[in-house]
């Protein structure tokens, strides 16, 4: 234990107290979260006050100490998936901890559907037959043809969906084939895949001579 005298010889004790912290800073690392625009927030969940030394990317900003706050904002152009941050936080002792994780997974992107087999010229029996895929994975779609609702709609053997349609419930003419397509975190998309000719009138004879026989169809 140290001692400590003055000029005239009167001396006294001192303690001296230290603390040691060899340990690096840690963190309770949340489970990703989906994001599909706005700003995505995930908090962070240190074991002590830190400091934060370095981040990336640079659209992430970090606040706080003992629990920090990632945030981004999200776009149709933020890249699409997983986003993996990392982070270096230093704790009051200097220990350095270097970080990475997965805060969020960025989806932004609605559906796109294609119709697989388009009808070659007109319709005039049977059925209306609309065969889908999905750029992703979707919920059952809603499938309109002429402005015809098609139900039901059911899975195909390839993955994708199958719906149709007799020919007589839908309009002559060229009627498009509607699709509106959700996925699994709600970005939904409605498109045109494509037009389907309808024909089932017959056809009509005209400038036939008085008194003619008239063909029979």
């Amino acid at each position: 234990v140290p001692q400590l005298s003055d000029d005239v010889g009167y001396r006294t004790h001192a303690a001296l107290s230290f603390w040691a912290d060899r340990q690096l800073p840690s963190a309770t690392v949340p489970q990703p979260t989906w994001v599909t625009t706005g700003l995505a927030v995930a908090p962070l969940n240190m074991t002590e006050p830190v400091s934060v030394v370095a981040i990336s990317p640079s659209t992430v900003s970090v606040t706080g100490d003992a629990v920090l706050r990632l945030t981004m904002p999200v776009n149709n152009s933020t890249d699409q998936g997983p986003t993996t941050v990392n982070l270096t936080v230093s704790d009051r002792a200097g220990n350095i901890r270097n970080l990475m994780i997965v805060p969020w997974i960025v989806d932004t992107q609605s559906p796109v559907m294609t119709w697989t087999h388009p009808m070659s010229g007109p319709v005039s029996t049977g059925d209306v037959v609309i065969r889908l895929t999905a750029s992703e994975v979707v919920s059952t779609p809603s499938i309109s043809v002429g402005g015809v609702v098609l139900v039901p709609i059911e899975k195909s053997e390839d993955g994708g969906w199958l719906g149709k349609i007799r020919v007589t419930s839908v309009l002559d003419g060229s009627q498009p084939v509607i699709v509106t397509a959700m996925d699994s975190v709600g970005n939904t998309r409605t498109q045109t895949v494509g037009t389907v000719a309808i024909d089932t009138s017959r056809p009509r004879l005209s400038g036939i001579p008085s008194g003619a026989s008239t063909p029979s169809i």
